[in-house]
Parts: C-alpha cells; structure tokens; sequence
C-alpha cells in the first residue's frame, strides 16, 4: 500500500504531501490543475525514465519521495544537468534494479494498458495470473532454457567429435612444440644477457688482454717487498705493508678470474648461433602462443585440456544425450501441466469477464479465450488469443481488430476486477479509466472500483462525479494564481467540500 507521496518543484507543485487511504482514493480537478504531476511522481516511482521538462522552475533539481506499508521508501531526484539519483532507504541503487522492486507493491492501468491488451505475451500473462500458474511457468521456462542450452552443448560436442582426429593432430602438434622448446621462466633473461656478451666477445677480449697486460708489468710486487722491508725497520709501516700485501693477492685474483674469463670466451665459438637459435625460437612460440611464460603455461594447460576432452569427446556425447532426453521429458511434462491448468482456467476467466462486462452495460458482448498447440517455446506449448465481439452476433476476432476504445477500456476493467484477488501489486492507479464510458457506465464503473478496493488499495484520477461518489478519500487538485505565477496545491477534502466538488465536476457552479 503506498502511504505517503511527497513531491517538490515537479511541473506546477512546489511542495506536497499526500497521505493516501487504504480503500478507495480518488483525484479530481479541473483539466491542467496538475493532476499530470501527480502522475509523474508516481511514474518515476515505478522506475519511469526522467525528463528535465518535469523539473519546476523553482530550483534546478526536482524530489519525488513514496512510502509504502511495507517500509520502503523510494526516492528519486532529477537535476537539470540531466542526472538523476535513485534510492531504495536511503541508499542509492539503480534504476534497472527499482522496477523489480516496485513491481509487487504498485501497478498502473491507463489507456496506454487498453492498448497492451492487444499484445499476446499481456493476454499470457493474465491468464497466468487468473489460473495461478505464474510459478509454474516460471519453472516451465528455466526447463525449457536449460533443455535449450544442453542441446546447443549437445551440438557442439557432436561438431568436435566430427573434427576430432583433425584437431588432435593439430593440437598434439602443438604441444610437441611447447615441449620440444620448454621455455623456462626467467630464460630469456639469461639468454638475452649471454647474447649480448656474445655479440660484444671481440671487443672485450681486447680490453681484457689490455688489462692482463697492465697486470703482469704492475709495480704492487715491488712497492710490497719494499714496505716490508721498510716496516722491519719502521713497524709503524706495518699496517702499510700488510695493505701492500692485501692488494697484491686481490690483483693476482682478478687477474687469474680474467684469464678464466677470457679461456671461457673463446672456448666456444658456435655458442653465438646457439643462443640466437634459442632466442628465434622462443619468440615463435610467444608470437602463438603468448607473450610472456605464464600466458605460454596457460595456452600449454589449455591444449593439454583439450586434448582430454577431444579424447573422451564420445563418451561426453552419450552422457549429454541421456541428459537432454531427461531434460526434455521434464520440460514437456512440465508443458502438459501447465497447459492442462490453463485451459482448464480459460473458460472461467472468461466467464467471469463476460459477467462484468454485462454489468458495465455490454450484456450482448462475447469473450473467448482461445488456446491451440504450438511448437515448444520459452512460453510453453499453448498459443493464447482473446477474441472479442461487442454486439450480439458478431463473428469473435482479435482484439485489435474487434474492440473499440470505451469496449477496450471496459474490457480492461473487467479483466482488472476479476483479478482484484490475484493480482500481485498491492496498490492500483487507476488514470482515467473512465474515458470513453457513458455516465450510468461511470456508475457502474465506481461501484466495481469500490469493490476491487476491499482487497487492494486504488488510486483513481477521474472526471466522473458517478465515480468519485463511492471513494473513500477524495483529493482536490487545484491550481492558484500568486505572485504572477500558477502552482498547483493538492489536499484532502471533507463532506462539505465534496459536494461543491461534484457540483464543479457536473458543471452546475
């Protein structure tokens, strides 16, 4: 039930709260009062796309605020920018999300919902809704979608194993490759770095031999024997001479570690076009098979995946078909049961419309719904039309084609009130539902809108005194001139009030 609609600077209201009654509420006002705001607010509570034309001309932001029975409270802001928020308590969550929320707790019926009558996933969906069946439906269509995906799985599973010995052979080629290189992380580092001194060997062999030539002519010998000798004499020269003699051993160790170096060098002189070789076929593989060593272990992994499955492909199909064949079975049964409830449901719906339609003065109207077979679908097996013929008669056709605006309008109604108790919303807007119907209709139409509200809350904007009369809170939509502007103002009216309202809506004041 929605409780509370609070609305600041939308269209011509610069602030209002409504608190809505639990039964019947009706809206009424003259044409342009700003009952259009009312209806925006409500729209984008239900998740309605915003519009920067709604926005008032009071500030550069627009709020719409609902409270529900239930405790949740939506709120959306609109920002000239063109931003908009939206939040569920207090939090801010996403527009695509809000619908599903709001779905169970608020629903709307105007002239646009005349029209959706004419779709048949809407015809579906009342019959659905009327024969109890939406879960089951439900259940139907994620069976028929699983059955759907294991056939397609089932398919490709049989294109491989058409192409199996092919592909093994390509892939097996593949991994005799990785193998056959097994590059090993951190490789390329080390290869990179022994290419680069490979390709540099000419060049430091003669700086090399250089310096073993500054080595053996060095002086460090002689300056050692003669500071030994000195510190014989001096032993405060003996720190100078054991450095002497430090120095000595650290150069003839470089210079036996160059010699080594330099045997090294030249012991291979192949190993240049080795690691060249090395290096070439590394960036092979990287060029199929990825870019760095993990990615390579990851393709590696990958093939040897596939290669397993290739390998077991036939006994992967077997399973797979004794699967789908369950899965189909399921899904039909499923299909069967669903379809057995709603044509056993069809009828009384049916029925039942019919009755109210004689009621809003169409007794010679005839309604049918008709239910034939047809291929398996998300929807099931049945393909659901409602035919339709207003005067006595008349051969039943297709709603687009059989009904005129009001008999829509009527016939919409009619459908409404027999699914009053069905029905998942727990609020119904009603927005003119009354268009296009004769004044005693109008009656009759209040009535049922009075009988409906014994089990869910209604919210109706009507024209009708003949409907207004039965509602048990009644809203004035009014709009004043001040301080050279027009705002609209929205407020609860007593016994009083309403009369002088009914004597405005019948036009005698």
């Amino acid at each position: 039930m929605l409780k509370t609609l609070k609305i600041q600077n939308l269209i011509l209201v610069k602030e209002t709260e409504i608190h809505f009654g639990e039964h019947f509420n009706v809206l009424t006002g003259e044409t342009g009062a700003g009952k259009s705001a009312i209806l925006a607010a409500i729209g984008l509570i239900m998740g309605d796309r915003t519009d920067i034309h709604l926005i008032g001309k009071h500030s550069n932001f627009a709020t719409v605020e609902a409270t529900f029975q239930n405790g949740i409270t939506i709120r959306r802001e609109l920002d000239k920018s063109g931003k908009n928020k939206c939040f569920l308590n207090g939090q801010i969550t996403p527009l695509s999300s809000l619908k599903s929320i709001i779905s169970p707790l608020i629903e709307r019926v105007d002239q646009s919902s005349s029209l959706s009558l004419f779709e048949i996933d809407e015809q579906r969906d009342i019959l659905d809704t009327f024969a109890n069946t939406k879960e089951i439906a439900k259940c139907y269509t994620e069976s028929y979608l699983e059955t759907q995906k294991l056939q397609k799985e089932l398919q490709e599973k049989k294109l491989q194993s058409a192409t199996k010995s092919r592909d093994l052979a390509i892939l097996e080629e593949d991994l005799a490759i990785l193998e056959d290189v097994n590059w090993k992380e951190e490789e390329e580092t080390s290869l990179y770095q022994e290419h680069k001194r490979l390709v540099h060997s000419q060049e430091l062999t003669q700086k090399i031999e250089n310096i073993l030539t500054i080595l053996e002519n060095n002086k460090f010998k002689q300056v050692h024997l003669l500071l030994e000798g000195c510190s014989r004499i001096d032993e405060t020269l003996s720190s100078l001479a054991s450095d002497s003699k430090s120095i000595q051993i650290e150069m003839s160790e470089i210079e036996r570690n160059l010699i080594s170096y330099l045997d090294r060098l030249d012991s291979n002189p192949n190993q240049l076009s080795i690691i060249e070789e090395r290096m070439a076929k590394i960036e092979q593989l990287k060029k199929r098979f990825g870019q760095t060593h993990a990615e390579m272990q990851a393709s590696k992994e990958k093939i040897i995946s596939q290669i397993e499955n290739l390998n077991l492909i036939d006994e992967k199909i077997k399973e797979l078909e004794d699967i789908v064949k369950t899965k189909q079975k399921e899904t039909e049964e499923i299909a069967e049961t669903l379809s057995a409830l709603r044509k056993n449901a069809a009828p009384q719906l049916a029925s039942l419309t019919l009755k109210e339609l004689g009621v809003l003065n169409l007794q010679n109207a005839n309604f049918e719904i008709s239910i034939t077979s047809q291929e398996l679908n998300k929807h099931g097996k049945d393909e659901i039309r409602f035919l339709f013929a207003a005067n006595l008669g008349s051969p039943l056709k297709e709603l687009k084609t059989a009904a005129s605006g009001g008999e829509l309008s009527r016939l919409l109604f009619s459908i409404k009130k027999v699914l009053a108790q069905k029905a998942q919303a727990a609020c119904l807007i009603f927005d003119e539902i009354d268009s296009n119907v004769g004044g005693q209709t109008a009656t009759i139409l209040g009535e049922k809108l009075k009988e409906i509200a014994l089990h869910k809350q209604v919210i109706c904007i009507t024209h009708f005194t003949q409907v207004a009369r039965f509602a048990t809170d009644h809203f004035l939509v009014s709009k004043k001139e001040t301080n050279n502007e027009t705002l609209s103002s929205i407020k609860k009216i007593e016994m009083d009030e309403k009369e002088q309202e009914y004597q405005r809506m019948l036009g005698t004041i």
